[in-house]
C-alpha cells in the first residue's frame, strides 16, 4: 500500500477514533485503559476498535496502527 492510499484511508477516521488509535498504537494501551483516560466506556472503544478497522480496512489494530502510521497520522 503506497503511503497515498493510507492517507486516504486515514481521512475516514474521526477525530476521536484517531485518538483512540492513538491511544491504542502508541501508548500500548488495553481498551478498559483507552476508556478510562476518554471518559467512556470499554463496550465504546471496542465498538470503536471496529469502527477503526473497518475505515482502514484492516483486520487488526496492529495493522491499523501500520497503516495509520504509514498514512501520516500517527
Amino acid at each position: 500500500m503506497s503511503p497515498q492510499e493510507a492517507a486516504t484511508r486515514c481521512k475516514r477516521l474521526t477525530p476521536r477514533h484517531a485518538e483512540v488509535l492513538a491511544l491504542a498504537a502508541s501508548q500500548g494501551m488495553q481498551y478498559v485503559e483507552i476508556a478510562t483516560e476518554v471518559g467512556i466506556g470499554e463496550r465504546t472503544v471496542r465498538k470503536y476498535a471496529g469502527a477503526i478497522r473497518r475505515a482502514l480496512r484492516a483486520k487488526t489494530m496492529t495493522q491499523a496502527a501500520h497503516i495509520a502510521t504509514k498514512g501520516g497520522l500517527l
